[in-house]
């Protein structure tokens, strides 16, 4: 999967760094353009006098020298654009801001609100995402994620995959092979959980050009959300990366669908990828 534009929604009057560094690391490690997408009110100006500093992050990992010229920035083959937009819902206005940009990948931050919070509040993450309906990449404010913040490196190793009725091991592993390189290097340790009896079947094997090991887990709870909860914890992954079809609302109801929910409760990034047919 060949990722060439990166979305990032960002406050700039409080910055996440971890999130920051996840946008400007994968752009990095892709070659890509990262748009920072800030919202501000109308009758405002948008500034990013508080935007973590992007020079200072690249000299602390080693790209870049502490004298390096402005030009040395394009040496690295990236790009990143800082766009402000005015609107009074920061969600839909993001939301529609980012689709007009047609990123490959969307990188959001949330909160991980639960119970009444989420129903009262909602999640702004989810709705940018189901606007601009591209893969996203969550990441929960105040967790580590898996970019190290002194060093730039991604460390995506051990990766966890529902798999079910809608999607079977072999397409599974096709998104592995689609999207974890974007991710990281690797070599990947990829599960296949299946929420429900075990599979006594052998899992397939890795297609060519991807170095992973797969494996078969499973979680007899009979719910998808808790199964995977189950699994995180036993398993550690680094990241869940979740297939989400369109029948699948990102708001649906109270509770919210399947994948609303598991990432409003998982501690972990979690890359949804929509299905498309």
């Amino acid at each position: 999967m060949a990722v060439h534009r990166i979305a990032l929604p960002i406050d700039p009057v409080d910055p996440a760094e971890a999130l920051f560094a996840h946008g400007v690391a994968l752009a990095l490690h892709n070659y890509a353009e990262l748009d920072l997408v800030h919202v501000h009110q109308p009758g405002t100006q948008g500034h990013f006098s508080g935007m973590p500093g992007l020079r200072e992050l690249l000299v602390r990992w080693g790209r870049l020298a502490p004298e390096a010229p402005a030009q040395a920035l394009a040496a690295l083959r990236i790009r990143v654009v800082l766009d402000t937009v005015s609107g009074l819902d920061p969600a839909q206005t993001a939301g529609r801001e980012v689709q007009s940009l047609h990123p490959d990948l969307l990188v959001v931050g949330t909160h991980r609100r639960k119970g009444l919070a989420a129903f009262f509040v909602g999640s702004v993450a989810a709705e940018i995402a189901r606007a601009a309906d591209v893969p996203t990449l969550f990441l929960g404010l105040g967790e580590p994620g898996f970019v190290d913040l002194q060093t730039g490196a991604l460390h995506v190793r051990r990766v966890l995959v529902p798999v079910g009725q809608d999607l079977d091991d072999e397409r599974a592993v096709e998104l592995c092979a689609a999207w974890l390189p974007v991710l990281g290097a690797g070599p990947f340790q990829i599960h296949l959980l299946r929420v429900g009896p075990p599979v006594e079947a052998p899992p397939p094997s890795a297609p060519p050009g991807l170095e992973a090991e797969i494996l078969r887990a499973s979680q007899n709870l009979g719910d998808l959300v808790a199964g995977v909860l189950a699994a995180a914890q036993e398993l550690k992954p680094d990241l869940v990366l979740m297939p989400s079809h369109g029948h699948d609302s990102w708001l649906d109801s109270i509770a919210g669908s399947k994948t609303e929910q598991l990432v409003r409760w998982i501690p972990l990034p979690v890359l949804v990828v929509p299905l498309k047919g």
